[in-house]
């Protein structure tokens, strides 16, 4: 079972690698636009592609040193006692599971509040913003559905063992 969570994890590595992907894309796409027009309306997306990115840079990295630590530590546990390593682990994925919607109904009810907010306040600068939000939130929305393949995957091979 130990291999089938250091599968799971290198997937999820990967999501972090995506998610410091989709910063850096931010952040580059900011400091294009630096020396581009400077209307208001652009100026408010810049700073928000600008901290957004960060902000996904930082959880993308974050993301990939939390999935480390918990490579280390379940390894551990499966080198105690093999049991307890898949009584600990199909409650953790239980949760993960049972999460996983909520998560995007977040994201979904995020990204339309950020529309209408969008479409409700006529403010360039906000609206910049606004829309810097959305790109982050659906880039995120996307790339957690791209980890619910591997959380499925690894969940139903946790479920297979008494």
């Amino acid at each position: 079972m130990l291999e089938q969570l250091e599968i799971y994890i290198s997937a999820q590595k990967t999501i972090g690698n995506y998610m410091l992907a989709l910063g850096l894309i931010m952040v580059l796409v900011a400091i294009l636009m630096h020396f581009s027009t400077t209307d208001s309306l652009f100026y408010g997306l810049k700073i928000g592609l600008l901290v957004f990115g960060f902000f996904s840079l930082i959880g993308g990295y974050s993301y990939k040193l939390t999935e480390d630590k918990l490579l280390k530590s379940q390894t551990s546990i499966y080198q105690a006692n093999a049991n307890e390593f898949n009584q600990v682990e199909k409650e953790r994925m239980q949760k993960v599971v049972k999460n996983f919607p909520v998560i995007q109904f977040v994201f979904a009810v995020l990204i339309i509040a950020a529309l209408v907010t969008n479409l409700l306040f006529d403010k360039p600068f906000l609206n910049g913003i606004l829309f810097a939000l959305v790109v982050f939130l659906v880039g995120n929305m996307i790339i957690e559905s791209i980890s619910k393949q591997s959380i499925s995957a690894y969940f139903e091979q946790l479920s297979t063992i008494n």
